[in-house]
Parts: structure tokens; sequence; C-alpha cells
């Protein structure tokens, strides 16, 4: 038996949704490594489809490795080969002028590897076959992760996820885009006698279903026809005009499955195998190679972002490595898996255990010192807007969030660096919410003066971790309040932005007139948990300047050109900066950008591209900086975002009708109407492909920084245009 591989040329049989923050998970940039992501994103996807809430979902990890003798049967079971003359199409396609997948390969080696993600517990992959047969109010599971790349269908509320990207993750890891889901369903699939072979009318009912799928990234041409990008492989049904590709159920489901070397799955313990087939690290060449094993990394990967749900008991997690050996994770051994659970105890103060810390007068490499610790429980408090959504009162409300902190008696080693975003050591504080997903570790005190980290406890995750407000709080509004932060998420949820906040309730009717007002409100809600941190570390303020000291002139316009000098040479040009500090904590920064039309003989022969930069430096009263890297001025890649067009319009003016340029990527008709080849838009910095037919001016009002922590240092900072030379 083998199955049919079917892309279409439309997509009729696929979805695509427009859902609010919709991104490539390989565009994402994060703290985190590929292989985090992975595990994140996909206990994630279990957790939010748990089935018994009496008993932890689980979370398997394996790699399967198809041997040179297997090969032939496994590939022509899978009909690969039909598979991998689409994605070869997509990394090579005729015309060398088009686009082209670089990130696949369609080459086969002697074996074939493929991890293997199985959950146990999960509802399975629920609902209809095709978007066509939706019922309002059933299940999407299986539209949802199979189907669409970013419907968020999750089923109640609270879930950890919020953006509906995060299963796309699977396609990156396979080096063919390709993907099988083999579910055992939770809840019996009746497709009415439409995909199965009873009598018309009499109805099927399905307890398993297993379907492949295949996205190789874009539209390709195959012997002079045009495919599109995804592709799916079941059984072929007729829709009265084609054969379409759809699920493989029950019998057929778990013989496909054993024949690709799949465990066969009981319906009596309900859930989803994942198999990426071809399995490999998609950043390989940016990631340097780990001295533990894949299946070491996935389980510290989950002891890190998952441990508290180990105490709620929503998860398990294990390893199962290639000799069958099976490794479950020790998410309760860490520190702050301690510190979580002394909550329990209802105290807002207690002596915590001995710890080892960095001694502070020695330098790197000098061996760790045993100092006395204390554990801290502090309420803060998280204000929603009065016509927030789901509020029913008129007035403003709060969401309880719980900082429990873990303070050493040694201060902060000199010689070490500042506490960074995503880093899993002292210095960061674990941000908790849904019921056990660690969203961030964040480091809300850039310079503490003592060794520190802590706990940060949201939404949900106060109601079942929290002994002392438990049982007092109104869960309407800690789930509200969860919301918020998860609205302030980017898609892999590994930080809490205010302004992502703003661009995601612009994007829902629902929640456009409280967009500012609760970015606002999250803005608040970090500044007073760092207030609270530095209250309890003993430096109640930031660090404090010399009176004589004043804000630096903040922007220096330097015009480099092709001689990099002010004499001569100009192209690019920066003109009218101006910086306004209408709060402590809040600096507003406009400059108006002028870039010549490509046949400008100033351009150097060759150059392709041109930057923007913006390069701070922050001074502090003690004489030290921060480098440029370290501080996020602004991010430009707002501008790429749809989402975002309407509150960016008054900010970022442009000489090309304005009504119609959505700072899009290159595909885009904006794009080709302004004739732009790529915009690339990263914290500190804008990337833009020359423009060809007039020159281009581009006004920047109001852009809004931030500047809590360094309300008096002094910042220098450096707006740079540069062209990119060949």
């Amino acid at each position: 038996m083998s199955i049919e591989w079917h892309f279409e040329e439309e997509l009729e049989n696929q979805i695509n949704w427009n859902d609010p923050g919709k991104k490539i998970v390989s565009e994402i940039k994060s703290e985190m490594t590929y292989l985090e992501i992975l595990e994140r994103e996909n206990d994630q996807n279990f957790v939010d489809a748990h089935f018994d809430k009496g008993k932890p979902t689980s979370s398997n990890y394996s790699i399967l490795t198809i041997s040179s003798s297997e090969k032939k049967d496994f590939m022509k079971a899978l009909n690969m080969s039909e598979a991998l003359k689409h994605v070869d199409a997509a990394v090579n396609p005729t015309n060398p002028e088009a686009p082209s997948s670089a990130f696949l390969d369609p080459s086969v080696d002697d074996e074939i590897r493929i991890l293997v993600l199985k959950q146990s517990n999960g509802l399975g992959l629920l609902g209809v076959e095709r978007k066509q047969d939706m019922v309002v109010d059933e299940p999407k599971n299986f539209l949802g992760l199979v189907k669409s790349s970013g419907l968020n269908d999750k089923q109640e509320e609270g879930s950890g996820g919020s953006h509906g990207v995060g299963k796309n993750v699977y396609w990156h890891w396979s080096q063919y885009g390709i993907v099988l889901f083999y579910s055992s369903l939770s809840s019996p699939y009746n497709d009415g006698g439409k995909y199965c072979s009873a009598p018309s009318g009499t109805g099927c009912v399905h307890k398993t279903r297993f379907i492949a799928t295949c996205r190789v990234g874009m539209s390709h041409e195959i012997d002079g026809k045009w495919y599109n990008k995804s592709g799916l492989a079941g059984a072929s049904w007729d829709n009265g005009s084609k054969h379409i590709a759809v699920s493989l159920f029950d019998d057929q489901a778990d013989a496909m499955a054993e024949k690709l070397g799949l465990e066969k799955r009981d319906d009596s313990d309900p859930g989803v195998t994942i198999a990426i087939v071809g399995f490999r690290n998609p950043a390989q060449e940016q990631e340097k190679a780990a001295e533990n094993s894949l299946d070491m990394r996935l389980r510290e990967s989950a002891e890190a972002h998952w441990f508290p749900a180990k105490i709620s008991g929503v998860l398990e997690v294990s390893t199962t490595d290639e000799d069958g050996t099976n490794e479950d994770w020790e998410a309760e051994l860490g520190r702050r898996y301690k510190l979580l659970e002394w909550l329990k105890k209802g105290l807002d103060e207690e002596p915590g255990p001995r710890v080892k810390v960095t001694d502070p007068d020695k330098g790197l490499g000098a061996p760790m010192v045993d100092v006395e610790s204390i554990y801290k429980r502090i309420e803060v408090d998280l204000n929603i807007p009065k016509d927030y959504p789901g509020n029913p009162t008129n007035n403003v409300q709060k969401s309880k969030a719980i900082l429990a902190l873990q303070i050493t008696e040694s201060e902060w080693p000199i010689h070490k660096e500042l506490p960074t975003l995503g880093k899993e050591e002292w210095g960061n504080i674990a941000c908790i919410r849904h019921n056990g997903m660690v969203a961030t570790y964040k480091p809300f005190v850039q310079r503490p003066n003592k060794q520190y980290e802590g706990l940060l406890l949201v939404g949900n995750s106060v109601v079942l971790f929290d002994k002392k407000l438990s049982s007092k709080l109104d869960k309407k509004y800690q789930a509200i309040g969860e919301q918020m932060l998860k609205f302030s998420e980017p898609a892999v949820h590994d930080d809490w932005v205010p302004n992502i906040f703003q661009a995601t309730a612009n994007s829902l009717n629902s929640h456009k007139k409280i967009a500012k007002t609760g970015s606002e409100r999250v803005k608040q809600f970090i500044r007073d948990v760092e207030k609270a941190i530095r209250n309890e570390l003993g430096d109640v303020e930031p660090p404090k300047a010399s009176e004589d000291a004043s804000w630096d002139e903040l922007s220096k316009a330097l015009d480099f050109g092709k001689s990099n000098s002010d004499s001569g040479g100009r192209i690019i040009r920066i003109t009218n900066s101006s910086f306004n500090r209408v709060e402590p904590s809040k600096g507003k920064l406009s400059f108006d950008l002028e870039v010549p039309r490509l046949n400008d003989k100033r351009w150097t022969k060759g150059a392709t591209k041109w930057t923007l930069k913006l390069k701070p430096t922050i001074t502090f009263a003690d004489g030290k900086k921060l480098g440029q890297k370290s501080f996020n001025c602004w991010d430009f890649s707002e501008l790429l975002d749809d989402a975002n067009h309407a509150s960016m319009r008054p900010r970022v003016l442009m000489n090309y009708s304005t009504n119609k340029a959505k700072w899009k990527k290159k595909t885009s008709e904006n794009a080709k109407l302004l004739k732009v080849n790529e915009w690339v838009g990263k914290i500190n910095q804008l990337e833009a492909s020359i423009l060809s037919i007039k020159a281009l001016k581009i006004s920047f009002k109001d852009l809004e920084i931030d500047l809590t922590g360094y309300e008096n240092a002094s910042v220098e900072l450096i707006i740079e245009a540069n062209e990119v030379k060949p």
C-alpha cells in the first residue's frame, strides 16, 4: 500500500488564515536555539490539547532511523519520490531568476532520520477533514495543526499559544518539508459517509487518522504546470471535479503508520504522533554543535521551559534513544522548582537554602562560593482597562501577579556580564503563566546589587501555585491579565513587549479600542515588577548621574557615502534629527532620511543595499558603559508587520504613495510597485535594496524609545546610514 501526493493548483484543500502576529518561525529572532523553539512549541501544542485533566499529558521524543536496507520500502510506502519532485522543483526552479526554497534539500542519503514526537492523553486531531465541512463550535484541531499556517484554534480560554504559528516549526526541521501526522481520537469522527466506503448517508465513525504533508515554501513548476507550495498525501477522494487528498482512517491509517515505522496507536490512549522526515537542524550553520546529545538537549529545554507543569501535573516529558532506552526529564531538580514549591507554604518571607554563586571578588574561572539565601514573596498588580473585552464592570480591575525571589548575600560580580534575556541564570526571572509554561526568562534589572533569581506568576499560574491568594482570586480577571501578557509576546513567546500587545490588539476588532491603553498597562506592570525587585535588592532607584550630567546630544547625523568622508561622496543624508524626553523613562526620536535614486553617480559601483542603524551607548554615573548591542532603541521590524500599518503611518511617512506602502517584503504588490527587492527590519537596524525609480525620502516622527532603568544615565545615539558595498 502506498499513498498519492496532491499538490493542488489552488489552495482548495488547504487554508491560509490571517491571524495576528503570523510569522515564519525561521525569521523570528530569539535568544533560544532552534531546538528549544521546536521543543517549546511542540509541548505547548500538546499541553493545549490535553484530554483527561486528572493526569498529565505526556510528550516523548525519539529518533527513528530508516536504514539503507529499509529505505526502498519506506520511500515506496510514502511515495516519497513523487514528493521529492516537488521539493526539487522548489529548490531548483526552471527559471534561474525565480526564488527558490533555500532551506530544503531533495537529496536522499543511505539512511533517513525521522524525529518522532508522540503525545499520550491528548485530544487527538479532532474535527472535519476540509474547511468546506466546518460546523460552528466543532473542534478544528486537525485543520489547525495539519492544514493551516496561522489558524489558532485552542480548546479553551487560557491556552499557551495565541498566534497559531507554533506548529510551523515542524516543517522547518525536515530537509524535505515532509511531516507525518498519525492520531488516535478522544472523540470519534463521523464523516457522514463522505470519505469512507459505507453506503451513502449511513456515516463512518473513525477512531484513528493518518495524513502526510509536504511544504516546499513556494509555488513551483513541473513540466510546464504550476503547483501550490503545500501538498498532502493519504486517501484519494473525488470531490466531483478532481481527486484530492484526505486522511486515511482506522485500519488503513494504522497499517500505513506501521509500514512507515511508527508505533500503532490505541484509541484507549488518544493523542497524536508527529514524524519529521529527513530530520535536521535548519540553523546548523548558525548554531554551534552542542556537546550534549539530542535527547539530553530536548530534556534540558523541557526542564527549563516547563518545570512548573511538573508541579501542576499537566505535563511529563521523556526521550527514547535509538537503543530503546527511555529517560524522563528531571524538572524537579532545579532551584526555581524549589522556590515555586515554597509558595505552597503561604509565607511572604523565609530563609532559603544555601546556594553556590560566582565569587564577586575573583575573576572568571574562580571556584564558586557557598552563601546564604532568602526567599521573598511580593504581590504586584496588572491593571486591566475598564473597557477591556470581558471586563463586565465599568471600572479598572486588577489581575494579581506574584513575584518570588531568591536573594543571596553575595554582590553581583563586577567581572560578570549583565543578565541577558532568555538566559536561565542568576539575574533572570522565570515568567510563568498558563498552567506551567515559562513564557520567558527576563532580566528586569540590568545592574543588580546582589546575585538573585526568581519567578513571576501571572494569570492562571497564580491560581495554581500561590497558596496565599489561590482561593481569593477572581479567575475572570486573572484570565484577562494573562491574555494581556500573552498578546505582548512574539510568535515564539520568549519576551513581554508592550508594543506587541498594541499591534496584536489593533489586529483584532474586539480589542482595537484598548490597544494603546492595554499597551501602557503592560508597560507599567513591567516597570512595577522592576521597581519591586530593586526595592528588595537594596537599590531603590536607578544609578544616579552627577548633578552636571546632561542628556547627551541624541543624534549625530552622520552621512556615509562611498568615501565615508564628510567632504564629498555623501550619498545618504540624515537631517532634522531631534529628541524630546517626554518622561524620565521615555523619549521620542525624529529624523528624516534621503536615499538617492539608483543612477546617482555617487553610489559605489556594484552596491546592492543600504542600511540605517541606531547605535546607542549608555553611560552610568560610575563611568561604566553599555555597548551598542545591549540597548534596544526601536524595532524596525514593526514597519514590516501589516498589523501595525495604521499605527505606523502617522510616524513613518514615505514619498512613495504612503496610502499603499505597507513595508512588505519582496513578492508583495506594493514592493513591486515601489521597485523594492526587499525590506528587512531588525532591532536598531533597517535594511533595503536600492530604489531604482526616484529618490526615496522617509520621515520618522516620534519613534518611542523606552528608557526604563536608564532614567538618570546619559545616552549617546548615533544614527548611521551606509551603502552595502560589493
